[in-house]
């Protein structure tokens, strides 16, 4: 009787083993039946070679099957009219399934990888232990407030206010994605998803560099014209007043003449030709002015647009309308 509890104590040990095993290879025993006949399309495997994932990067990132969609499609994956977004989305994880925002324009070359990775670590944090998902957030947290960048913190704000809780996870992809200096903790944390994590923030400050520069641009032929602007309308005062003076010496010029008193009609003539002449000159120098004004709007107009293509490209929220 003894012998036989003990073969069914070994039994259920074995059992119990077993099933404790399966649950911590669960993802291992997931990862291979999902990959098993999977072979990642060449754009997929561009996007895991550019952010140089690691063996484990690129098995969440495949496993997730990754998809980059034009807008439309983009839309109907990510976006819903339930739960409307405030701000501009490039990639989704919905738990099974990474989807991609297709960026056509080459000015913003690197979105698409910075994008893949994000999500591959959103993806990646769900698969953390709670004891380990604990740490890592303690770890994103205390390096978020260090920063104090006004960007994050707006992201932050945003993400907080659409999904309460969300921002441990969400910081989790922004740091490991845009942020150089994470710290060594955090740094080796990193190292299980990326061979050159830099590489991945070198894309995302290339494409933020682009913004910045024509944003600088657009403010500094602003702040050019705004000084142009003041000297020609000085100008044209100037040349109103003295239209003023001239119509008034007119005036008097030709009530002179009417009444025959040639003397002091001459003695205006030169006076008034004078002050005519120096009239016509600043007419001249006004009109080079509103030129060269002119140039400068055209040009600050289409850095302002070359910007706010760049930012349409960005944004998946909206569709194209075709006119009549």
């Amino acid at each position: 009787m003894k012998r036989r509890y003990l073969a069914w104590l070994a039994v259920i040990a074995v059992f119990l083993g077993g099933v404790y095993g399966a649950w911590v290879n669960k993802y291992e025993i997931y990862d291979y039946l999902s990959l098993k006949n999977y072979t990642a399309p060449p754009l997929i495997a561009k996007l895991a070679d550019d952010s140089t994932m690691t063996d484990k990067g690129r098995k969440i990132f495949y496993v997730n099957k990754p998809q980059v969609s034009d807008r439309a499609v983009f839309r109907s994956q990510c976006l819903t009219n339930s739960k409307p977004e405030q701000t501009i989305v490039l990639g989704c994880y919905n738990g099974t399934r990474i989807y991609i925002f297709k960026i056509d324009d080459v000015e913003l070359d690197g979105v698409e990888q910075v994008t893949a990775a994000h999500e591959m670590l959103h993806a990646a944090y769900d698969r953390l232990s709670a004891k380990e998902r604990k740490k890592v957030d303690e770890l994103v947290m205390d390096k978020y407030r260090q920063l104090n960048d006004s960007r994050i913190n707006e992201l932050a704000a945003n993400y907080e206010k659409q999904e309460p809780g969300s921002v441990p996870n969400e910081l989790h992809s922004i740091l490991g994605t845009e942020v150089k200096d994470v710290g060594g903790d955090l740094e080796n944390y990193y190292k299980r998803y990326f061979m050159n994590r830099h590489r991945v923030v070198d894309y995302a400050l290339s494409y933020r560099q682009k913004f910045d520069d024509l944003k600088k641009q657009v403010s500094k032929y602003d702040a050019d014209l705004s000084l142009r602007k003041a000297e020609i309308d000085r100008l044209n005062n100037a040349l109103q007043a003295k239209l003023d003076t001239l119509n008034t010496m007119k005036s008097y010029m030709d009530e002179m003449l009417s009444k025959n008193r040639v003397k002091p009609y001459n003695d205006a003539v030169d006076d008034f030709n004078h002050r005519v002449s120096e009239y016509n000159a600043q007419i001249e120098k006004v009109k080079a002015l509103t030129a060269e004004y002119n140039k400068i709007v055209e040009e600050r107009n289409r850095l302002a647009v070359q910007q706010q293509n760049l930012a349409n490209s960005l944004d998946s929220r909206f569709n194209p309308i075709d006119g009549r």
